[in-house]
């Protein structure tokens, strides 16, 4: 038990380290930050089930709506996201990602879709089992201590 729990320790600790390092390796915007990235994946997604109000954005990020304004301000200024009133009710100001940045999340999502087949590819229907159940838990935990914050 006590080698499995040094184990399962460090490969949490070495996984989020690659995944982080091999993400920024492949960037192909080098004037971006992977954090940046995930704001233009957030916006894409709140695009796509229409909730790219920038509450609903920085509700999805976990960060305050300051913050995301600088990010979305920053992001304009590069060519990567847009702002526009909402149609309907102008107090809302809904962004959305410019052809660059679908470009740019359409090459992340590529990376994520590599990756997730890389790893599920030879497992068999058990060991998939088990790494759902697995990963579910470990997901579990991380959300239970962000919301403790």
């Amino acid at each position: 038990m006590e080698q499995a729990y040094g184990t399962i320790n460090q490969a949490l600790v070495k996984l989020f380290n690659h995944i982080m390092r091999i993400e920024e390796r492949s960037l192909t915007e080098k004037n971006l930050s992977i954090r940046e990235i995930h704001v233009i994946e957030a916006v894409c997604d709140g695009v796509e089930s229409g909730d790219n109000a920038m509450n609903d954005i920085a509700a999805r990020l976990r960060i305050t709506p300051g913050s995301l304004t600088v990010a979305v301000r920053t992001l304009t200024n590069k060519g990567y996201l847009l702002q526009a009133k909402d149609p309907a009710d102008k107090r809302i100001a809904r962004t959305v990602p410019t052809e660059a940045g679908l470009a740019v999340n359409q090459r992340h999502q590529a990376f994520h879709h590599e990756m997730t087949d890389a790893i599920i590819g030879d497992l068999s229907s058990e060991e998939l089992s088990a790494l759902v159940h697995a990963l579910q838990r470990v997901d579990g935990y991380f959300m239970t201590k962000e919301n403790e914050q």
